[in-house]
């Protein structure tokens, strides 16, 4: 009998001293799931006036170097903290699926980073400060399907973030609601080449500043090629023609159509758009008879 209470002491102050292991940074909340064993989910959730942000970085750092957290962790959150950066240690978790970075303080995602987290399937960084999104930042995801950057001022997108028709190839969901971007890009088409008629690419920008479409990656329509599936909600934003956005993108009336390709829906015998955009409540919106021309020809709402 004695034997057994020693026995049973040991395992557990060895079990205390492996939870003490993780120290969450001070003045947050930490919450931990495991999963067989495995630490796989991390939660961080911070008081931010009362955090010092250099502080909390070199804590949180600490928190995330450990070994287990670098193989084991898929899902991390970190919330509602001053912090100007992402962690470095952030970068080392080679296994993480999901990153959410809402309610903090970011200005700018680092270089050379998400391109180590090959496994990313969701990336969210909602209500922050971030200016751009500079060209590399998700080069190589393959697994990515999900990107929110919903509340920030992001006033500019690398030419070449989403314009490489043969990267992120399972990019379903792109949402840039409330920034301050002022012009569009054809990427939007781009992305959608890896859509299909049942399964659309969703980019959502509503409610910035857009007023121009351009053109700088010099992207040529192709009617030959698989029709682009992709749904654009641009509404509330600038935009005085829609047959801007044709001009803009050096495209054709007759490649917009080949462009707005009908797909059968033999599910419910009718025919569905590949590629719709919605204008609605637009604040600068001119109707003009070039406008009507294209209304037969694309599912557009405009106000």
């Amino acid at each position: 009998m004695a034997l057994s209470i020693y026995v049973s002491c040991i395992i557990l102050t060895v079990t205390f001293a492996t939870i003490s292991a993780f120290d969450c940074p001070q003045i947050c909340d930490c919450t931990l799931k495991e999963s067989n064993g495995a630490m796989t989910e991390l939660t961080v959730d911070c008081e931010e006036e009362a955090v010092n942000e250099i502080i909390l970085a070199r804590e949180l750092d600490l928190l995330l170097s450990n070994v287990e957290f670098r193989e084991d962790l898929t899902l991390l959150k970190i919330h509602n903290t001053p912090l100007t950066r992402v962690p470095v240690s952030v970068c080392q978790l080679t296994n993480l699926e999901s990153l959410y970075l809402d309610h903090n303080r970011l200005n700018r995602l680092p270089d050379n980073c998400f391109t180590n987290t090959t496994a990313l399937f969701e990336l969210s960084a909602r209500y922050n400060n971030i200016t751009e999104l500079q060209d590399g930042l998700f080069d190589g995801l393959s697994s990515l399907v999900t990107l929110d950057f919903t509340w920030n001022n992001i006033a500019s997108i690398g030419l070449h973030v989403f314009s490489n028709p043969n990267d992120l190839v399972n990019l379903r969901s792109i949402t840039l609601d409330y920034n301050l971007l002022s012009s569009l890009e054809p990427w939007p088409y781009i992305r959608g080449l890896h859509g299909s008629v049942y399964f659309k690419v969703d980019i959502s920008i509503k409610s910035s500043i857009i007023y121009e479409f351009t053109n700088n990656i010099e992207w040529q329509t192709n009617c030959s090629n698989q029709p682009s599936y992709v749904t654009i909600n641009i509404a509330d934003n600038y935009v005085q023609h829609f047959f801007d956005l044709l001009t803009g993108w050096n495209m054709s009336l007759s490649e917009w159509r080949c462009m707005m390709y009908h797909e059968a829906d033999h599910f419910s015998l009718h025919h569905k758009l590949a590629f719709e955009i919605d204008f609605s409540f637009s604040h600068n919106y001119h109707c003009s008879c070039y406008d009507i021309m294209l209304f037969p020809a694309v599912k557009t709402r405009l106000v």
